[in-house]
């Protein structure tokens, strides 16, 4: 042996590169529980350390942050790398974060259809504020919509500042860390992973961003937020980089950062006076959208992932 050579302790085929598609989402389920646990432990040890322990009875903005920050990591982004590494032993390959869009102007483009998926995703969230669920699954109806009262109260403590720098960082743990997290996880990995299951991309795309919206437990956007994942597992696939629905969350979620900001400064109305129940403006967007979408296929040569893409 060469004394040059140092033996790899690594087996020489990645751990689930040959193993089956079910079982690869049981590994990838297995991630998620462990970073899960392990990094809400981490985050809560943080926050006694710094703030003590009657911090979990009074929590506070900075807290929440905090908590944030350690659940996006530890249930989506950490498992999305470990399964990467096990299937490619690349950290980022599998999800094709390693690749960027071959034009530039593509970003420019999701930014414009931002806008245009504002009143399409409000109005099907007005739609299903409508719907009511069976007696029998009453229970159910109201523990999501405890959930949802839960999540909101967070983000309302979150976002109740109003000064610059506070705004700036609600945009990186509300917006950034979020987008980039969750879109490592859904759409790089889960979705990938179902497209090589099945071979069939309309159904892995509907499918993870059923997944994507039911995580969020909350009812009344339910098919807002499926509508919202499928679209960005669409900009995934035609785009064959993560770089593009990792963009379009954030502008998403920016949007929505900056409107609660300007409600709470009074600049615009609060909530209860915007509402999105017109259906002319949503269908003028979903029109958009639908013509974007068709001429982005176009614009990739190829509907098939990795069109339109180049290494980084």
């Amino acid at each position: 042996m060469n004394n040059n050579e140092i033996p790899s302790l690594l087996p020489k085929e990645p751990l689930l590169a040959s193993k089956k598609p079910f079982v690869q989402l049981i590994f990838l389920l297995l991630f998620v529980i462990g970073g899960m646990l392990i990094f809400s432990a981490i985050g809560l040890v943080c926050a006694i350390l710094l703030w003590g322990s009657d911090i979990t009875n009074n929590p506070t903005a900075a807290y929440y942050r905090l908590i944030q920050v350690f659940s996006a990591a530890g249930t989506f982004l950490v498992p999305a790398l470990l399964f990467s590494f096990s299937t490619t032993r690349r950290w980022f390959s599998y999800s094709t974060a390693d690749k960027v869009p071959s034009n530039e102007r593509m970003f420019l483009y999701v930014l414009l259809l931002a806008f245009f998926l504002i009143p399409l995703v409000g109005y099907v969230a007005y739609l299903n504020e409508q719907i009511r669920l069976p007696e029998a699954l009453a229970p159910i109806e109201e523990w999501m919509q405890a959930q949802e009262e839960s999540t909101n109260h967070v983000l309302e403590v979150i976002l109740s500042a109003t000064d610059i720098p506070t705004f700036l960082l609600n945009l990186l743990i509300c917006a950034a860390l979020p987008a980039i997290c969750e879109e490592f996880f859904f759409r790089g990995t889960l979705q990938t992973l179902f497209s090589k299951w099945t071979g069939r991309q309309h159904l892995s795309i509907w499918l993870t961003g059923f997944i994507f919206s039911a995580i969020h437990l909350q009812f009344s956007g339910f098919f807002a937020r499926w509508l919202l994942g499928a679209y960005l597992g669409y900009l995934f696939w035609w785009s064959g980089s993560l770089w593009l629905p990792m963009f379009a969350h954030f502008l998403h979620n920016a949007l929505y950062v900056t409107a609660q900001l300007l409600v709470t400064k009074g600049v615009i109305a609060g909530e209860e006076a915007i509402t999105f129940s017109d259906q002319l403006p949503a269908v003028v967007a979903a029109a958009v959208l639908v013509a974007a979408f068709l001429w982005l296929v176009r614009f990739s040569g190829d509907r098939g992932q990795g069109s339109g893409v180049r290494g980084r």
